[in-house]
């Protein structure tokens, strides 16, 4: 393997399962943020160089070696502990993919998202999980099953999982919440752990952050480009790893 190319990846590959240290988590945060490295040249870059820190001293030679159209340039590191103070301050943390409170169903996916930013009950991410998600402008009888459905679901031992939208994915939560003393529900959003959208979801936001989990890889202050973040195709590929049906 030549050392000023990247190599071909097949798959997402095989990352050793374990706790990293917070420089580590520091440094995989840090390239993950970098401008022009999403999941895919992530994990390429992890996968070659077996260290994030080593990977963010060569990605952009290799970039510009390799013909890359779009060069990469590296997150500042003031950014990067400030988003991580930041998400400490509110109560959250960062999981990484190696990590073992990383969801394996999501870890199983192709290109999964290295790293998460959570807040809340990090335990949630291993239990048996089920999306509960629709439209916005659900119907009459779609919000009132909705939670009937999310109630039965949880009581049986299952993490409800939608998207903190306005309709089915409010309606979703609700039940979910109520279901007590076995509520347990995940809100995968597509902004930054700190953006409630919408935002008249906000006391249902902070009862999901108290009582279950919020999961989002997108950096804090990140506001959601479309109208329903579960619709967002980063939403999308969390629900669809987290789904254990």
């Amino acid at each position: 393997m030549g050392q000023n190319h990247l190599p071909d990846r097949g798959g997402a590959g095989v990352i050793e399962k374990r706790t990293l240290a917070d420089a580590e988590r520091r440094d995989w945060l840090r390239l993950f943020r970098s401008e022009n490295v999403g999941p895919a040249t992530f994990l390429t870059l992890i996968e070659h160089f077996d260290d994030a820190g080593r990977a963010i001293e060569a990605a952009p030679d290799l970039s510009r070696c390799g013909g890359r159209k779009r060069a990469i340039r590296i997150a500042p590191v003031i950014e990067i502990e400030e988003e991580i103070t930041a998400l400490c301050a509110l109560g959250g943390r960062m999981v990484a993919l190696c990590e073992p409170d990383y969801p394996e169903a999501l870890a199983a996916i192709h290109d999964p998202p290295p790293i998460l930013s959570v807040l809340g009950d990090t335990a949630l991410l291993s239990r048996p999980s089920v999306a509960v998600v629709g439209a916005q402008n659900a119907s009459a009888a779609g919000r009132r099953l909705a939670p009937e459905i999310s109630a039965g679901t949880s009581r049986n031992g299952f993490t409800v999982i939608s998207g903190l939208a306005r309709g089915i994915d409010t309606a979703a939560h609700e039940g979910a919440l109520g279901a007590q003393p076995s509520a347990a529900t995940i809100a995968v959003i597509a902004g930054g752990a700190d953006i409630v959208y919408p935002t008249e979801n906000q006391a249902q936001y902070e009862r999901i952050v108290e009582e279950g989990a919020v999961i989002t890889e997108q950096g804090l202050g990140t506001q959601p480009t479309a109208p329903l973040p579960s619709a967002q195709p980063d939403g999308l590929r969390a629900f669809t790893g987290n789904i254990d049906s």
